[in-house]
């Protein structure tokens, strides 16, 4: 897109990405990436669950990216990875009974 870091509101991203590893991390990436955050309301998480972003600018366009599931399949095998994945469930499983 021959866009810059964005330092004010001009540009916005609209990430598929679902809750758990390595979806977070990657939405790490995307705001460090282009200085866009939460905190400036430029970023519309849509929790789609993909590995997947639109990235917008007013002035010149939008575009989607996305890995490819071969790309996330290989990922998978390594073992920082299925470790994650692992903490990530855990974590999602215990927050399902928090407060009863």
């Amino acid at each position: 897109m021959g866009a810059d870091k964005e330092a004010d509101h001009g540009f916005f991203v609209f990430p598929e990405l679902g809750e758990g590893h390595p979806q977070t991390c990657m939405m790490d990436g995307i705001q460090v990436a282009t200085g866009a955050t939460y905190g400036k309301v430029m970023i519309a998480k849509t929790f789609y669950g993909k590995l997947a972003a639109t990235f917008y600018h007013p002035h010149k366009g939008a575009v989607r990216y996305s890995l490819l599931p071969d790309f996330i399949d290989a990922m998978g095998k390594f073992e920082f990875l299925s470790t994650a994945k692992r903490v990530s469930n855990l974590l999602r499983f215990r927050s399902q009974f928090a407060g009863r």
